[in-house]
């Protein structure tokens, strides 16, 4: 919490401005727009730290529970491209994925947790890279000796600020970043977080660096193989278009027990043509819903 002191105070102390500024400028419908986007952002960062924080201490605590599951390899880097392509963009960076001998695209493991650890590279990879850069993504599976299990090697590379050989060596601790006139204006919660899942998930995560030259990190991991993968009925039914008004005219029950979030609860549900009704826990529901029988 003292090394993450500066990143949470950051998007804090933005929240509390803007929402200084709302109060002046309460008349100029565009400028509150504005503003409540600025908020949004912070707040959404202002969570992924808080976030993080709370990952840490499960990890180290034994706490993480993994689900695993069957899941495709492309569609997972598909996603990945999905994400973080436009971020790449916005930098006029180029965004190159490598897809190289993927014999097996199936796999059983913890999805969720293997995006957070491609997410927190390639998040890092983007920027700590100057504009115009390159980043790379390269997925590629290595022959072994196991019927069972794929051995897949993951490369997140950039042509970005790199690190020193000192630095290298606490680059995997909890919430540790280089400090220089550059990355203190950069906020992150390090690559603590993403050496734990690796090697909790029993994979390797390695670090080539140079300063002004780049980095490159390396993840092996031995995923379980999904043999004769058949695409079950509900994956193949098409998911038709979210109708806008599916909450028009509902009556919503709804336990909350602070103020504030339930008059927001409120709100939303009365934009969307819903009428809520808020009790303080579930028991007070439950008593709710009997009475309106």
């Amino acid at each position: 919490l003292s090394n993450m002191s500066h990143d949470i105070r950051t998007p804090m102390n933005a929240i509390i401005g803007i929402t200084s500024l709302i109060r002046h400028d309460a008349g100029n419908k565009a400028k509150v727009i504005e503003y409540a986007d600025k908020i949004d952002i912070s707040s959404q960062h202002l969570l992924g730290i808080i976030n993080d924080v709370l990952d840490m201490s499960k990890i180290e605590a034994g706490k993480t529970v993994f689900k695993y599951s069957d899941f495709s390899i492309l569609d997972a880097i598909e996603e990945l491209n999905t994400i973080f392509h436009s971020q790449a963009n916005e930098k006029n960076q180029s965004f190159i994925i490598t897809k190289e001998n993927l014999k097996h695209e199936w796999v059983n493991g913890d999805k969720v947790h293997l995006m957070q650890i491609f997410s927190n590279l390639l998040s890092n990879a983007i920027k700590y890279t100057q504009e115009g850069g390159i980043i790379q993504f390269i997925a590629e599976e290595s022959e072994t000796n196991s019927s069972t299990y794929g051995k897949y090697h993951f490369i997140v590379s950039d042509n970005g600020m790199g690190m020193s050989a000192d630095f290298k060596e606490t680059i995997f601790d909890a919430f540790t970043r280089a400090e220089s006139s550059v990355t203190n204006k950069i906020q992150g919660t390090g690559l603590g977080i993403t050496k734990n899942l690796v090697e909790s998930m029993g994979g390797t995560i390695e670090v080539e660096s140079e300063p002004n030259r780049g980095s490159s990190f390396e993840v092996i991991l031995n995923l379980k193989i999904v043999e004769n993968r058949v695409v079950s009925s509900t994956e193949q039914i098409e998911m038709h278009e979210t109708d806008s008004d599916i909450l028009d005219g509902m009556r919503i029950l709804c336990a909350e027990d602070n103020e504030l979030n339930a008059e927001i609860l409120m709100e939303l549900l009365k934009l969307e043509g819903a009428e809520c009704t808020i009790c303080e826990n579930g028991k007070r529901i439950l008593e709710a819903f009997e009475q309106s029988v």
